[in-house]
């Protein structure tokens, strides 16, 4: 009987290891499977609150892990789309293709992708006919974002703002296409600020965290004269971010105008060192120059105007006190040459703002594209200058002007492989002889 009973037991005890150990070896895939799909909903959020980076990260990471997944090779092919990097994005789809993923998306998501890369003329109607036929709702506002940004791309505003108004339409409460509104709103034609403040309290009402729109309702305050209600909204996002540099350059804006000098001048000193675009850093050197000339502080209002001219060297107001000091100071040939050179950019700046109507007004007109670009390599900004001349050749691949302007500005930059690639079309073209690259 002992001998049995301990059979017994040690039959019991194999039995239960043999359960333990088949509870870890079936849990193990059962938690890789979970894992995945957590990873997978994060890259969707990610992509769904245009975290792109975000989400790039976590699909490679799922893609290094489970390269057969046709799932995250075609999601690797939205993000890398919706960030403008068509080459990595058509390599992904293809992926996915093979991998099984269904034709329809993929074929879909090339489209959008040929769309945004400039290709509107022979991408549009298909994109257009799967809005007409009826989409789920993930579909369509994929497609009306698409649509929106190609067209901005191709600076054709009035198709962009059209598409807004459908998409707004369609979803009201969705704050994207609201926000952007407003924002082509102030950018283009004479604008109605009191109605830009209720636009951007509309977006606060159905996202109250939205920071852009803060800063756009501020902005829209002050432009309004209503200096004091914009300052409570610049503090509001400095409370929950308080080095936000527009936040810093809206309250000192703020605070000069409300005459609290001394607290405006430590605001704009800390936006001049603030990573942020170098116009808002040369508005925030201007401001600085304006409060030392009004103290008669004229060698620190010299040194101000300069370092606002350096970051943005098209401010007609800045040349003009640049001027206006150093007349102070004696110095005449400096004070007319900034005085006359305020002239200039002032009639630049004029023609520049002509031509942005006439290219919203016929955008298929190349010829203001190419006069605005050559105004702004005169103006000495190049990659301005580039991204019109970009638009150029997606309306017309052919045009060998633009192409070899292309070229030299690229040289220029150092971007030798981009230009040597532009100036092999002008000698495909046969309109220039064959001169060697600095890299060939």
């Amino acid at each position: 009987m002992l001998v049995a009973a301990l059979s017994r037991t040690r039959i019991r005890t194999y039995a239960l290891v043999i359960g333990v150990v088949l509870i870890v070896v079936l849990a193990v895939p059962a938690r890789n499977r979970l894992r995945l799909t957590f990873a997978l909903q994060r890259a969707r959020a990610a992509l769904r609150d245009r975290q792109l980076g975000e989400a790039v990260e976590t699909l490679n990471t799922l893609n290094r892990t489970h390269p057969e997944r046709s799932d995250v090779c075609y999601l690797l092919g939205v993000a890398h789309r919706r960030l403008g990097q068509f080459d990595q994005s058509f390599e992904y789809l293809q992926q996915a293709e093979e991998l099984g993923w269904r034709l329809s998306d993929v074929t879909r998501q090339r489209y959008l992708a040929r769309f945004q890369a400039g290709e509107i003329e022979s991408t549009q109607g298909y994109l257009y006919t799967l809005l007409q036929g009826g989409t789920d709702d993930v579909m369509a506002a994929e497609i009306y974002e698409t649509l929106t940004q190609g067209y901005l791309k191709e600076a054709r505003v009035v198709d962009s703002i059209v598409v807004l108004d459908h998409w707004i339409e369609w979803q009201p409460n969705a704050v994207y296409p609201r926000f952007l509104r407003a924002k082509l709103n102030e950018m283009f034609g004479g604008y109605d600020w009191a109605a830009g403040v209720e636009n951007y309290r509309k977006i606060l009402e159905i996202d109250s965290s939205h920071v852009e729109a803060h800063l756009g309702l501020a902005r829209a305050l002050f432009k309004s004269q209503k200096v004091e209600a914009a300052q409570k909204e610049y503090l509001k996002i400095r409370q929950a971010s308080p080095d936000h540099p527009l936040a810093m350059l809206g309250l000192a804006r703020c605070q000069q105008r409300l005459g609290k000098s001394s607290d405006a001048v430590e605001l704009f000193e800390g936006v001049t060192s603030a990573d942020i675009d170098r116009r808002h850093r040369a508005e925030a050197w201007a401001a600085l120059g304006q409060i030392a000339l009004a103290n008669s502080d004229f060698e620190r209002a010299v040194e101000c105007f300069e370092s606002a001219l350096e970051e943005n060297p098209r401010q007609v107001q800045t040349h003009h006190l640049l001027g206006t000091t150093y007349s102070r100071l004696g110095q005449d040939g400096k004070a007319q040459q900034h005085i006359e050179r305020s002239q200039e950019v002032l009639a630049k700046n004029q023609r520049m703002s002509e031509l942005a109507d006439e290219i919203t007004t016929e955008p298929t007109d190349l010829a203001p594209r190419m006069e605005m670009a050559q105004l702004l390599i005169e103006s000495d900004d190049p990659k301005a200058a580039i991204t019109w001349l970009q638009t150029v050749i997606h309306i017309d691949p052919l045009h060998v002007e633009a192409r070899q302007t292309l070229a030299d500005l690229f040289t220029e930059l150092g971007v030798h492989d981009v230009a040597a690639g532009h100036r092999s079309f002008v000698r495909q073209a046969g309109q220039v002889p064959a001169s060697p690259s600095p890299t060939e």
